[in-house]
């Protein structure tokens, strides 16, 4: 038996034959990483060299490994071949089981938007109400119920007087969380004008009073199909503006109580316990958080025998849960 240079044979297999077939970057190079993993010096020497072992609960688990008799003819290898599993487990990948749940689900919410979307769109041929009809009258019901319109102003002078942990002993713009507060309102308003104006468009555009763009039809079609129109989730670009949920009703939900916890909190003082999910940056919350913890402990504190506590630096700060009953 020849040498095989594995070198070559990861390139080939890895950059060529498919790599080639592989447009993102980070795809391609997760892709090389495997090729690194499994194409190795040697296991053309090793009998039965194991790919991968599955969890010795499972004794009818698929064995990943080569074959015993190294020098087969090709026939015999391609008959090896067809015995492995169309669907490999995600362990095979060094990935947890439930990432097969997770492309499932991907998968199935695919396949449904699919068929919602090249479903016959036609206008009731009945008594009842017409598509557009329809879409028209949830497209009223939701503006009846679309949060009213941040005004700019009016959130910098309410920001201004929000005040802070008293230990802090300051108020408005000098405290981190409130920064925050204003960062997110301007997120939610951007949000807010874009469903108002994207439904008020649907119905001018129903009634004949504006002409029917792309958008709006995409929207309409959505909107029939009780699913979230684009616009409201991704900016022209393609960033990602609000958050990620199948249904309208749960999306618009989510928008009524995502705003209720930012107009509560601006109207009145800091809640006492914080939705983090419903924020658009937590993680900017989380650092807010520090920031205001670090500052209230930037005078050294007196901790007895003439001895003065150092101040906080903000890298030593560090996350601390405590798991509480509900009713606690």
């Amino acid at each position: 038996m020849h040498q095989i240079n594995m070198t070559v044979l990861k390139y080939m297999i890895c950059e060529v034959l498919y790599g080639g077939r592989i447009t993102d970057d980070l795809d391609r190079e997760l892709f090389a990483t495997f090729g690194e993993e499994y194409l190795k010096d040697g296991i053309l020497n090793v009998n039965e060299y194991v790919f991968f072992v599955n969890d010795a609960k499972d004794k009818n688990a698929f064995k990943y490994k080569m074959p015993a008799n190294q020098a087969l003819e090709i026939g015999k290898y391609h008959e090896y071949v067809s015995t492995i599993p169309a669907t490999d487990s995600p362990e095979v990948f060094g990935l947890d089981g439930n990432a097969d749940l997770t492309f499932r689900m991907k998968e199935s919410v695919e396949m449904v938007t699919t068929i919602m979307e090249t479903r016959p769109k036609e206008s009731s041929g009945g008594g009842g109400k017409t598509r557009e009809e329809e879409v028209k009258d949830k497209a009223m019901d939701l503006l009846s119920k679309l949060p009213m319109d941040y005004n700019e102003n009016d959130v910098r002078e309410l920001v201004k007087k929000l005040p802070g942990p008293k230990a802090l002993g300051a108020v408005g713009y000098a405290v981190p969380l409130n920064i925050f507060l204003s960062q997110e309102i301007a997120r939610m308003q951007n949000v807010i004008q874009i469903v108002r104006k994207t439904l008020i468009d649907v119905c001018d555009a129903i009634d004949g009073q504006i002409i029917m763009t792309t958008d709006i039809l995409d929207s309409i079609n959505a909107i029939f199909d009780a699913r979230v129109p684009n616009i409201w989730i991704y900016d022209p670009t393609g960033a990602e503006i609000s958050w990620i949920i199948p249904t309208l009703a749960k999306w618009f939900n989510d928008l009524i109580e995502r705003n209720k916890q930012l107009y509560e909190w601006l109207k009145g003082s800091r809640p006492y316990t914080f939705w983090l999910g419903g924020f658009f940056n937590p993680q900017g919350f989380l650092t807010a958080m520090k920031q205001e913890v670090t500052r209230m402990h930037k005078t050294g504190k007196p901790i007895g025998g003439g001895q003065v506590e150092p101040p906080w630096s903000l890298d030593d700060v560090v996350y601390s849960t405590t798991v509480k009953e509900k009713d606690q």
